[in-house]
């Protein structure tokens, strides 16, 4: 029975079934890339990550492919993606798409993207393409909903000269909405592991830890990337000065030389104890430790540990006061981060009618009729 006329129900079917169970990112070798690359009959397959970094290249990463040896993919990674034409143009226009009318995928061949004879004389080609035998790409690029500066991208690659048709385009985007829904499960799942280990691991609200070390003459010496955003931000700013010394180093704004003079005064009262100062400033704290160096007791050094709450999706407060259970705090955050029932049930691995009582109980402890009320009732605003 024909689905379209490209694809088959049968063959909708069963790729769709392959790509629902696919539950953790180890999955996707055998569930898309398999799958997928079996429909366009295309030799090796590849999924990536593809976003901007800092300096607003797009770069890709979070590689797992089928039938691509590691040698290959160590040099793209590290020689060649800055000149495949392929990230670029499927970063900006899926998210182009999806912005515009919602679009879950966008797929295309590279001969649409290029100009064949000049882009056969070119160094990617050259060095890369043709030295690992890949002559056609057909690439599908996917949006991520829960964050717009990045996109899932699937790369299909044929070793003959053969090209991909139409018709391959086609087959591949009749799946784009149940790779879309598989991809943003994973990130749901992969968002909600993340939150309760780091819950786990710190014992409180979720919060990212920043590190600065000053010398003797209040001179940064050392700060991770954390410890600096947290001094530059909000009322801080800027607490970290950009002028630098002779020797490369940081000189700190007033806001910050203001709170180490405090912390002087404190420590003169104290000079045979671990002086230490506790500031909050909006969403910003930060402990001030005086620390001597066992080699050399008479220098002295200023431990800046910095940390800033993290937005969580279910208040910490509202846990308590509602009585929720561990099962309804994970559905409750999943709600008031956007999820149907069906994702819940997906990322949970429960089935929908489960989360469904769950839900009238969560309903129930809170006051509530609807998921609109149950979001403004446990978000850490309310």
């Amino acid at each position: 029975m024909a689905f379209s006329d490209t694809l088959s129900l049968d063959e909708f079917h069963v790729t769709s079934n392959r790509i629902a169970d696919t539950s953790t990112y180890g999955d996707i070798k055998h569930n898309i890339l398999g799958p997928l690359a079996d429909l366009v009959r295309a030799e090796t397959s590849i999924f990536g990550i593809v976003q901007k970094d800092d300096g607003h290249h797009i770069r890709a990463g979070n590689f797992i492919s089928r039938n691509i040896q590691p040698t290959c993919l160590h040099s793209y990674a590290r020689n060649f993606q800055s000149d495949d034409p392929v990230l670029p143009h499927a970063f900006n226009t899926t998210r182009l798409r999806n912005r515009l009318n919602g679009s879950k995928c966008f797929t295309f061949t590279l001969d649409h993207i290029i100009d064949p004879s000049q882009f056969s004389r070119g160094q990617y080609y050259n060095e890369f393409l043709r030295p690992n035998s890949i002559h056609q790409v057909l690439a599908l690029g996917i949006p991520t909903p829960l964050d717009s500066s990045m996109i899932y991208i699937i790369g299909l690659h044929r070793y003959c000269h053969r090209p991909f048709t139409e018709t391959d385009a086609r087959k591949i985007s009749l799946l784009g909405p149940s790779l879309y829904m598989a991809f943003h499960n994973l990130h749901l799942k992969e968002r909600l592991d993340d939150q309760t280990m780091i819950v786990s691991a710190i014992g409180t609200e979720p919060t990212e830890q920043g590190l600065v070390i000053l010398n003797e003459n209040d001179e940064v010496i050392f700060a991770n990337p954390a410890g600096r955003t947290h001094l530059e931000h909000n009322h801080l700013k800027p607490a970290i000065g950009v002028q630098e010394t002779q020797k490369g180093r940081i000189i700190p704004g007033e806001p910050l030389r203001d709170m180490l003079r405090r912390h002087q005064e404190k420590e003169a009262l104290i000079p045979n104890r671990r002086a230490k100062t506790h500031l909050e400033i909006g969403d910003i704290t930060i402990e001030v430790e005086t620390l001597r160096p066992p080699t050399n007791p008479g220098a002295r050094r200023l431990l800046l540990r910095t940390c800033k709450k993290a937005p969580a999706a279910v208040a910490a407060s509202a846990i308590d006061r509602f009585g929720l259970s561990k099962r309804e705090t994970d559905i409750a955050s999943l709600v008031v981060m956007g999820a149907t029932n069906t994702a819940i049930s997906e990322t949970l691995c429960i089935s929908v009618r489960t989360v469904e009582n769950h839900l009238r109980s969560i309903y129930q402890k809170v006051g509530v009729r609807n998921r609109t009320s149950l979001a403004f009732h446990l978000s850490p605003s309310a």
